[in-house]
């Protein structure tokens, strides 16, 4: 299955990975994503077609950011 990264996600995803000063390598890894899977994310013009477990990968990493900055 397939699925759809919005520019509001590749916006957060960089706006949070900067907060944190995370380099690629390091969002990479704390996501779960390849360094390549992520460079297309972060570098392509949204919206951007990934399969379901990136989606996922994704999504969850920004809610859990998003948790800890309730906090």
């Amino acid at each position: 299955m397939q699925a759809i990264i919005s520019s509001k996600q590749q916006k957060e995803l960089l706006t949070i990975s900067a907060l944190n000063r995370l380099n690629r390598a390091n969002l990479a890894s704390e996501i779960g994503l390849s360094k390549p899977t992520l460079r297309k994310i972060l570098i392509s013009r949204a919206p951007i077609i990934v399969n379901n477990q990136t989606y996922l990968r994704v999504n969850t990493w920004l809610s859990s950011q998003a948790k800890g900055d309730e906090q």
